[in-house]
Parts: structure tokens; C-alpha cells; sequence
């Protein structure tokens, strides 16, 4: 019989299906980031397949899956009424036993063994079905299961009889009935809204890691953290020394065409606002030099509010339409695995953040990656960014948009990669690749930090040195580097602050190796010159962001492995990391 391998993105490339084809049953997941409804049909076929190829931002952990609880449940429901309708639920527990192996199947027995049960309670049934419900079933915060109840909204085209049966199921695990002294409803109701509307996502996570959270508890924990943030904010600002020292300054101002007012170059408060009249970018009304065109005039205008059932502009051109009342901006959600089937999981990325590989380990399953074969794609990206950057393109094509070009020898100065010293963060292949690309550009220095000596680093001619001295003595700091609790922050302020301030900065690797409110207030005071990023955090970045704001930091969107070419060698890599595993067979990109 064929494997089953479970492909979750709906883009994955054809290449990487030829390459299984005939081979494998492969389920393919119509799924993408921007869809969170997608998650159950996910969590649903992840059971009952031998494989994954895992292209998606939701990170793999070890809890089990939310669904297998209520599952089980079904499933012991059914069980029982079988052992009534062949005469055996009154029988030993040894049949019963025998009964429930058999029907659970070869790999649940196999888990079964691993369950601590004690050598007395083994024997007895009612504590082996104990023994499986606490297995499968997660430990339950009421505070988030009130969250979800209180947020789940009747969806479009929903039968109110589903909306409602779902309702009726959620609230089951809200614990609105158990009545406590200690703790009365009003008050676990005024803890769970602290809970849901803190502000720091730090705060709010460590409130739903307490066991037995109260409203007391609650409170506690949420003035001490702002109060500890506070004084060690205090503890760690730099002590001011008084200098007697008169600060020539230079009038720099000019009469600017766009808002109307004085002041600095790189100043103007029209940059990125849109006009009221015409609508443009980077102007206000008062500057305004369209023309305005007269709109014919209009006694009265009737508008029907009602909706045509029959038909609609949309059903001219749509076999279906999919509306949606609410968006979710989430793009990050945990995929919780508990498959017995699984064996192998192929991501189409190189970074494993997405993956938590020590349970991954532990439960056998082989995992891979693809690395190495977008080195290039993502090289290419950096050095663009670099020279986008540094020659401060995002201003320049600002200017030319808003009819603002102007001549001069001081005029959209920007900064030389020839002669210059660039710093490289995390010396892989990608690190590497940077690094080949840029001798062509007579840069005088190069420099690198990790963890190890690079063996490949004395051919290309780079230097190891600690991160702080490569931070003050670079140019360009390249990000290459894989996200961990280590790189986590590690651009910081206090990073932000060792780097020169004509140093430009690139993010190649994730977003959240960078602090970005500390990176904002770096770029808007001008502690270093520009920065250039392809990744961030949250992706994608809300349109109003405060770093779209700024003309010295360029953003695009996640674009390093963006090729044509890239992605078809990508789901390739990942279709023979899965096939090979299959056969027992040493995967082209192995990670365990």
C-alpha cells in the first residue's frame, strides 16, 4: 500500500508532486498563513499520514493536539457501547484490556507501554482508560477557553444551528458553573479580562502559564513586572556628565514644497501622509497641484441598502464567493502533533524555528530541511538591500514621485560599499554566499561571529571576531543567522548602540533576532544611517507600522527565497527528503 504524505501549503510547486508521483498518496492542504480557518482541516489530517512536508509559519510542539482529547472521548463512547452489544461489559478486566489493544490498533499499544502506570494498576482498566485521558487530553486554562467562547462569532452562510451546537461545546470547558468561595465569578471574570487585554504579549503569556491564576494573582504579577521594567530601565541608564561646551549650530532649513513649513532636510511631516484632495502620497492639500477636475452636479442620490440575494458583481465572474466579518492579523500559531502513524517531516525552509526538534526526537520522527539550495536567492536579496540601503533609494524615488528632484553635490548623499568593512552575523552558506558576491565590490574588510571557526572563512579571506567588536568596527552588518533563545533581541538598543553612526543594517535571517521599537528609535535619531529588511515581525508588517514610516528603512516583503527556480528546487529537496525517509534511506537534508 502507498504512503500517505500530507502537503501543507497550497503553493506547493509542481516539481516537487512530479518528483512523488506514483509513489506516494499525497493530500495537499489548500492552506496559507493569512487563513487561520485553515488550522483544523490541518489538525484533522495530520492523523493517519506517514509524512509531511511542512511549508507554513505555525511551529510543530510537543502537546497534543487539542482535537485528540474529544476524539478519544468519541471513540471510548463507541468502544463501550461495542462491549455492551457483544455481551462483555460486565466481563474481567483482562477481556476488556485484550478488547481495547486490539481495537486501538499496534501503534496506540505501543504508546500505551510508554504511559507510567504503575505494575498494580496495570491490570485494571478503569485505570488504563484513566491513564489514555490524561494522555491525550491538555491541561486546560479557563481563562483562554472563556477567550475563545467569547470570540467565536457566527460565521457567513453558517446555519445558526451549527453556530449554536459549537457554542454549547466551547462553553462546556469555560467552567462557568463550578462555583468557588475564594474566587467569585465577577472576579474571575475581571482576571480573565486582564488576562485578554494586557498589552505586553510577555506578561500575557507568563498569566497563562500560573497554575490556579486568580484575580489576585493576576494583579500581582501585572504591577510588579511594570514596576521590575521600570527600575531596571533606571538601573541601566547611562549616567549624564554636564559639559560647559557651546554647540555651534547651523541653520540647515529651507522652505519646503510639500507641507508648506520650515525645516531640516529628511524632516518633512508630509512623508508618507496622503493627500485630502488628490489623494497622492508624501504631500498635504495645501501643496496640492492637481487640478481639480468639477464633478457634475447632483440633485440626489439614492442608495438602497438592501442586498440583491439573486445576484451580485461578484458571481459574474466567481463560481463561489467567500466573505469574511473579521481578519485575523495573526500569522503565528502552534500545530500541535500526536500522529502514531508519523514518521518523517520535511519543512521548505532552512530555518528549524518553526519546529520543536527535541520532542520531534524523542518521538522518532525523522526530520529535514532544504537547506543550502536557496543560499543564492537569499544572497542575492542582501547585497540588494545593502546597496538599497546605503544609497538610500526609498528617499530617492520618494523624491522623484513627489516632483521633488533637485540638483546639487550635497543632494541624496549615501554611503560606499568599495573600501568599506562589512560585518556578517552567522557565517553558514548563506553567510557565505553574502560574502562571494561582495569581493566583487572592492570591499576592504571582512568580519564574522559564531559560535565556531568557519574552515571556509581563510579561503574567503574573512575574520572571526567577538559580536561587539564587529557591531563598532562595521559598515554593513548583515543578519544571517538562525533564530534561537540566543539571537533572540540580539540587535538590541544596546547593540544599536555599539554601531556606528553611518552603519547600515540588514535582516536577511527572522524578524525577531531584532528588537524593532529599539531599531525604530535607532533610525529616527540617526544612531545608525539606514536599514534594509526582508524580514519582520509580525509578518506581514500592518500597513501603518512605524518603521514604513521611516525613509531610511526599507522593507520588503519576505522575498529571500522568492525565485522561480528557488521554490522548485525546494519542493524537490523536501519531496526526496520524504520518499528517501520512507525507505528507510538517508535524507538529502537531514536535521534528525
Amino acid at each position: 500500500m502507498l504512503k500517505r504524505v500530507l502537503i501543507v501549503n497550497k503553493s506547493f510547486c509542481s516539481a516537487g508532486l512530479e518528483v512523488m508521483k506514483d509513489k506516494v498518496q499525497t493530500t495537499v492542504i489548500p492552506y496559507m498563513d493569512s487563513e487561520p480557518e485553515s488550522l483544523p482541516e490541518i489538525k484533522k489530517n495530520i492523523s493517519g499520514h506517514d509524512a509531511i512536508i511542512w511549508n507554513t509559519k505555525h511551529k510543530l510542539t510537543k502537546e497534543i493536539l487539542d482535537l485528540a482529547a474529544s476524539e478519544f472521548k468519541f471513540w471510548l463512547q463507541l468502544f463501550e457501547d461495542y462491549m455492551v452489544a457483544v455481551g462483555k461489559n460486565a466481563a474481567e478486566d483482562k477481556v476488556k484490556l485484550s478488547l481495547l489493544l486490539n481495537m486501538m490498533g499496534p501503534e496506540a499499544a505501543r504508546i500505551l507501554q510508554t504511559l507510567p502506570i504503575k505494575d498494580e494498576n496495570a491490570e485494571k482498566y478503569t485505570n488504563v482508560i484513566d491513564a489514555i485521558k490524561l494522555f491525550v487530553s491538555p491541561q486546560i486554562n479557563n481563562s483562554f477557553e472563556r477567550f475563545k467562547f467569547n470570540e467565536r462569532k457566527q460565521r457567513y452562510g453558517e446555519p445558526f444551528e451549527m453556530f449554536l451546537t459549537n457554542c454549547r461545546e466551547l462553553i462546556k470547558t469555560c467552567e462557568y458553573n463550578v462555583t468557588s468561595d475564594s474566587e467569585p465569578l465577577e472576579n474571575q471574570i475581571l482576571r480573565d479580562k486582564i488576562v485578554h487585554g494586557v498589552y505586553d504579549k510577555a506578561i500575557q503569556k507568563n498569566l497563562l502559564r500560573i497554575e490556579n491564576l486568580t484575580l489576585e494573582k493576576a494583579i500581582h504579577y501585572c504591577r510588579t513586572s511594570e514596576q521590575s521594567k521600570k527600575q531596571v530601565q533606571q538601573m541601566n541608564t547611562s549616567t549624564a556628565v554636564e559639559v560647559d561646551v557651546l554647540k555651534k549650530t547651523i541653520n540647515n532649513t529651507f522652505s519646503c514644497m510639500r507641507c508648506q513649513k520650515q525645516h531640516g532636510p529628511r524632516q518633512c511631516p508630509a512623508f508618507g501622509k496622503r493627500c485630502s484632495k488628490c489623494g497622492i502620497l508624501n504631500h498635504f492639500a495645501v501643496s496640492c497641484r492637481k487640478i481639480p477636475q468639477h464633478a457634475k452636479k447632483v440633485k440626489e442620490v439614492k442608495f438602497d441598502e438592501k442586498p440583491d440575494d439573486t445576484s451580485s458583481s461578484e458571481e459574474l465572474f466567481c463560481g463561489m464567493t467567500k466573505f469574511k466579518d473579521t481578519c485575523s492579523n495573526d500569522w503565528y500559531e502552534n500545530i500541535n502533533i500526536e500522529s502514531p502513524q508519523l514518521k518523517v517531516i520535511s519543512t521548505m525552509s532552512s530555518g528549524t524555528d518553526q519546529t520543536d526538534i527535541e520532542e520531534i526526537k524523542r518521538r522518532g520522527i525523522r526530520l529535514g530541511n532544504t537547506t543550502k539550495v536557496l543560499d543564492n536567492a537569499v544572497a542575492d536579496i542582501t547585497v540588494a538591500l545593502m546597496i538599497t540601503a546605503a544609497r538610500r533609494f526609498k528617499e530617492a524615488v520618494h523624491e522623484l514621485e513627489s516632483g521633488q528632484w533637485k540638483y546639487g553635490v550635497q543632494w541624496m548623499l549615501g554611503q560606499d560599499v568599495a573600501g568599506s568593512t562589512v560585518g556578517i552575523i552567522g557565517f553558514g552558506g548563506i553567510g557565505q554566499a553574502v560574502l562571494r558576491r561582495l569581493r566583487g565590490f572592492d570591499v576592504a574588510r571582512f568580519l564574522y561571529s559564531g559560535r565556531t571557526d568557519k574552515p571556509e572563512a581563510k579561503t574567503l579571506g574573512a575574520e572571526r571576531v567577538p559580536l561587539e567588536q564587529l557591531l563598532k568596527e562595521s559598515d554593513y552588518v548583515c543578519l544571517c543567522c538562525p533564530l534561537s533563545s540566543e539571537t533572540r533581541h540580539l540587535i538590541n538598543a544596546d547593540t544599536l548602540k555599539l554601531m556606528k553612526n553611518t552603519a547600515v543594517l540588514v535582516n536577511i535571517a527572522r524578524g525577531e533576532i531584532v528588537d524593532q521599537e529599539a531599531l525604530y528609535v535607532a533610525l529616527k535619531e540617526k544612531q545608525i544611517f539606514a536599514a534594509g529588511l526582508d524580514v519582520v515581525t509580525p509578518e506581514p508588517l500592518p500597513k501603518d507600522h512605524p518603521l514604513l514610516s521611516l525613509p531610511n528603512c526599507y522593507v520588503v516583503p519576505h522575498l529571500g527565497s522568492a525565485t522561480i527556480q528557488t521554490r522548485n528546487d525546494m519542493a524537490t529537496i523536501a519531496a526526496h527528503n520524504v520518499l528517501l525517509a520512507l525507505e528507510g534511506k538517508p535524507m538529502l537534508s537531514p536535521i534528525c
